[in-house]
């Protein structure tokens, strides 16, 4: 499993220009707009790289090699998953050094430690896009799930602007406040939330990968 995880850090140090690229997004729009919508966008964007590394993977026939190695389909399934939180970790902590940054910069009076604490739901939550897509793209191959990634690229950046936004709304506010839910009691629900669905995920992604043929 060792094995597979430096090789998918080495595929994806060769997409310098992408990560490149979001970055200067979020250092734009963050700077701009709402300084907490990049927690989530740079979080969850970079958990996403792990559907790349199965592409690569699905690639000139790549798979009948790896599966001649010594693991097996379930640890390749659970080095996906582990990959993925890793990234969404990397992508976190990247996001909370910019978040920093920017907010000394601009002089923004806000509460930085419960901010990050808060945004640490985003990684959990990242999990969830994961578990639901893992096992898509296991399933029918990158090609037939392009069209699935872009979606799921426009609706991650609608959701984290709404939610970014989304303690603001009176009408929401109201009902934490009625029953006595705070930011960290959300961030705690959507924790356990993502360690059901991605142990749910797993299950799926591993049976699809015993049945699969190469």
């Amino acid at each position: 499993m060792k094995g597979l995880f430096i090789k998918d850090l080495c595929l994806m140090a060769k997409r310098k220009t992408y990560f490149l690229l979001v970055l200067v997004i979020c250092v734009a729009v963050t700077y701009v707009n709402n300084p907490q919508f990049v927690f989530g966008y740079m979080t969850i964007i970079l958990s996403l790289f792990t559907t790349s590394s199965v592409s690569y993977d699905e690639f000139d026939n790549c798979y009948p090699y790896l599966m001649s190695l010594p693991i097996t389909r379930k640890e390749y399934v659970k080095e996906k998953y582990l990959y993925g939180l890793a990234l969404s970790g990397c992508g976190w902590i990247a996001s909370a050094i910019l978040y920093i940054i920017i907010c000394l910069v601009k002089g923004l009076q806000v509460n930085i430690v419960e901010d990050l604490v808060c945004s640490l739901m985003y990684i959990p939550f990242a999990m969830i896009v994961i578990s639901f897509y893992l096992p898509v793209i296991l399933k029918y191959g990158s090609d037939k799930s392009r069209t699935v990634m872009l979606v799921i690229y426009g609706v991650i950046a609608v959701m984290i602007m709404v939610a970014s936004g989304l303690t603001s709304v009176p009408f929401v506010s109201n009902i934490n406040n009625l029953e006595g839910i705070n930011d960290f009691a959300v961030t705690g629900i959507i924790g356990a939330l993502g360690l059901i669905v991605g142990i749910i995920s797993i299950k799926v992604s591993t049976g699809i990968m015993e049945n699969k043929e190469f």
